[in-house]
């Protein structure tokens, strides 16, 4: 199966409880699958590893510009440690 690229890390917050969310997360027009997804994580010193990312609608206030509303993407069991700024998250393309 071909693996795409869904983002880059560039920032994460950790919310006890809950788990760490990573940003820039795609745009709702750049992702329509399951709000549940299996991914590889490739770091930057090129290690990797086999998680699931869950997506979640993000309420703003004010609305973002049209066609600028973005997903909310969060790891619910793992820590900053184990998603350092520079990670690329990968999933495989269905058949």
């Amino acid at each position: 199966m071909p693996k795409t690229r869904l983002f880059k890390v560039e920032d994460t917050f950790l919310i006890r409880g809950q788990g760490l969310i990573v940003e820039p997360s795609p745009l709702l027009s750049e992702y329509s699958g399951s709000r549940e997804l299996n991914v590889t994580l490739i770091k930057p010193d090129s290690s990797s590893l086999k998680t699931c990312l869950h997506f979640y609608v993000v309420l703003q206030n004010p609305s973002p510009p049209a066609g600028q509303s973005r997903w909310g993407c969060m790891f619910h069991q793992l820590s900053k440690e184990d998603v350092p700024i520079g990670t690329e998250i990968w999933y495989d393309e269905p058949a």
